[in-house]
């Protein structure tokens, strides 16, 4: 029973180890970035960009993140539909814009056809940049003079990440940006600015005609936070995520835990009925040990062996062997056993009970002796 019990603990932790690095692993981005990311391209002006998928994890993407400023056109206005190239496959999605902020210069797209080739990326809400850390990166697409010549040709193999640290951060209008150390070309514009861990802590972006005192910055969460609200499209923040992957952790952890705690009560010894768990009384009512009680509660010997015996009689006793008689119980019931006594073992009337025949014991008071009836004995059940 104690092996059994072990056994089942250590299932449990082992469980319990193998769910949290599981929710460790759902929780974390890291290394499946171009997963997400697609190449944009502004069907009007034939420019382009990159920009990242947002939504709910498990379900179709439709929804794609990018900088104004790619699909901006001439007039600084935006246009109907953008191309999408998918990192992820050979193939375009046609996108609507849906919302276009130039002040904060970000886009948002739905694609025409909903896709889990694409998987969504998530947000941090709860996210600040810090002046002098050297552990953020951007992943898009970098620019090189023939990529709008071979734009059908790139795939998430062509994503490339640009490593660098904040070197200062400003609030410009109702907005906070974060100048990055390093150069970022035309075709990084839109992409997703990680931590080490790989979550997503903004977007870079070039400065538009009225922000030119940065000519690339990096927008915080926030901002693109509030666009989505605004926007009313459905994702789903790296909070959310953990918080309920935590909530169903703790559910299969305490439904295991159930679970195997109501194995444990199966595999206890039965109580084959609460009477055997009640103290019993053996009187001595005549010979050596007249005079004598004794109580249990589950088996008791009768003998002159003291090593097998709990009633023991002295070595002297005549007609009494050494382990003469025994009281036990099997499967609710009570019995009594003659273990090839010498002399035999009887009821009070005289019956004798044969070793090979067991006496089933009644609820209640029942008399027998040992050899002869002035070893007279009680037993009460």
């Amino acid at each position: 029973m104690k092996k059994n019990g072990n056994f089942l603990k250590f299932i449990l932790i082992a469980i319990a180890i193998a769910a949290s690095i599981f929710v460790f692993s759902a929780c974390s981005n890291k290394d499946s970035e171009a997963d997400s990311i697609v190449m944009i391209k502004n069907r009007e002006l034939s420019t382009y960009g990159t920009g990242f998928a947002v939504g709910i994890p498990g379900e179709p993407t439709e929804v794609i993140i990018t900088s104004y400023s790619v699909i901006a056109t001439k007039n600084g206005s935006y246009p109907r539909t953008a191309l999408v190239r998918t990192g992820v496959m050979n193939g375009d999605y046609l996108a609507d814009v849906i919302f276009g902020d130039s002040e904060r210069n970000i886009a948002i797209l739905k694609l025409h056809d909903p896709t889990k080739d694409i998987k969504p990326m998530l947000i941090k809400k709860n996210s600040e940049l810090i002046k002098g850390d050297k552990s953020y990166y951007l992943c898009g697409y970098d620019g090189t003079g023939n990529i709008m010549s071979n734009f059908e040709q790139f795939n998430k193999s062509n994503t490339v990440k640009r490593y660098g640290e904040i070197v200062e951060h400003q609030d410009i209008k109702t907005m906070t940006v974060y100048s990055f150390s390093e150069e970022f070309n035309r075709a990084m514009v839109g992409a997703p600015a990680f931590d080490q861990n790989g979550n997503v802590l903004g977007m870079c972006a070039y400065s538009l005609d009225n922000m030119n005192t940065y000519s690339q910055y990096i927008l915080a969460n926030r901002e693109i936070i509030q666009c989505l609200d605004v926007a009313k499209v459905d994702y789903m923040t790296y909070e959310e995520y953990v918080n309920r992957y935590i909530i169903l952790g703790i559910a299969v952890l305490g439904a295991l835990i159930l679970i195997i705690n109501i194995l444990l009560v199966f595999r206890r010894p039965k109580k084959e009925n609460n009477l055997i768990m009640e103290e019993k009384h053996i009187y001595i009512l005549g010979g050596r040990l007249a005079g004598h009680s004794y109580s249990f509660t589950d088996s008791i010997s009768i003998g002159r062996n003291d090593k097998l015996c709990k009633v023991v009689y002295p070595m002297d006793a005549r007609g009494i062997s050494g382990h003469h008689c025994t009281i036990y119980h099997n499967d609710g019931k009570w019995y009594l056993k003659d273990n090839n006594s010498s002399y035999g073992l009887f009821t009070a009337d005289g019956a004798r009970i044969l070793p090979s025949m067991p006496m089933m014991l009644p609820i209640g008071t029942t008399e027998f002796y040992l050899a002869d009836p002035v070893n007279m004995i009680r037993v009460t059940i």
